[in-house]
């Protein structure tokens, strides 16, 4: 990994800043976050951005899961996701995707199997009319040329859209992954420069991860996240109820997740 990149990486969440609004009934922080895609912090919060994005995206729309999977191969990790990128383009090319599927959403993935190879898939949002499983199978082997197991189910409510955004933009490396540096040095490399989270079809001007700074508007700095924490321990009652206010926060993001 580059140095810069480490450099980042390590000072995520430094010159953390506190705001509260303008009302005085909340409070947040801003700080130089690295936003990079291996950082658990970074990527929970990426997800509540992409949450937001589509809980308006999927409102009144009939939502539905897909998994698409590759037949396992001993292949390097970058032509896979290549050949995973390329079949999901293909697939959207098909006459039955396209007269099923009007617009979505993907999320890659990427594990290793018990087999020892890796395993990158697309769990993705689709909006649209029923699809056969077995159709789609049909569909997806047709493209792929040796893979034929996908998965496709309905979405309830967009609680189950919170929760599937939630498990494969905040970790989309899995967690073995991390722990074998071997096997991490060819993930970051090979995913270096690649769209792990992308719209399609009528999703396509869809933001997923729209940018939120304070807006001096509604909000207003107080002071750095280390000072009111100084203070509030200090006993000072205003840095005090301001520590009171992030505490709710957090715990109400708790709650939700």
């Amino acid at each position: 990994m580059p140095m810069k990149r480490r450099m980042k990486f390590e000072s995520c969440g430094g010159a953390a800043w506190v705001y509260i609004s303008k009302e005085g009934d909340r409070a947040c922080v801003s700080a130089c976050y690295c936003g990079d895609r291996l950082c658990v912090p970074c990527g929970q919060a990426r997800a509540r951005r992409i949450q937001g994005a589509l809980a308006v995206a999927v409102k009144e729309r009939i939502v539905r899961f897909v998994t698409l999977t590759l037949r396992h191969r001993p292949m390097p990790l970058a032509a896979q996701i290549t050949r995973l990128y390329t079949a999901f383009v293909n697939l959207r090319r098909h006459v039955l995707w396209r007269s099923h599927v009007t617009g979505g959403a993907a999320f890659c993935e990427i594990k290793r199997g018990n087999d020892g190879m890796w395993h990158p898939h697309l769990h993705i949002l689709v909006e649209g009319d029923y699809l056969a499983q077995r159709l789609l199978s049909q569909a997806w082997l047709c493209v792929t040329g040796d893979s034929s197991v996908v998965d496709i189910r309905a979405c309830r409510n967009m609680e189950e859209v919170r929760k599937y955004v939630t498990k494969y933009v905040t970790k989309p490396i899995d967690h073995s992954i991390m722990l074998e540096p071997r096997y991490l040095d060819e993930a970051v490399f090979a995913l270096k420069g690649r769209r792990l989270c992308m719209t399609f079809g009528s999703w396509r001007g869809i933001v997923l991860e729209p940018s939120q700074p304070p807006d001096d508007r509604e909000w207003k700095a107080v002071g750095r996240l280390d000072a009111l924490i100084a203070a509030s321990e200090r006993g000072d009652p205003h840095a005090t109820a301001v520590m009171l206010l992030l505490r709710v926060r957090k715990e109400s993001h708790a709650d939700s997740s």
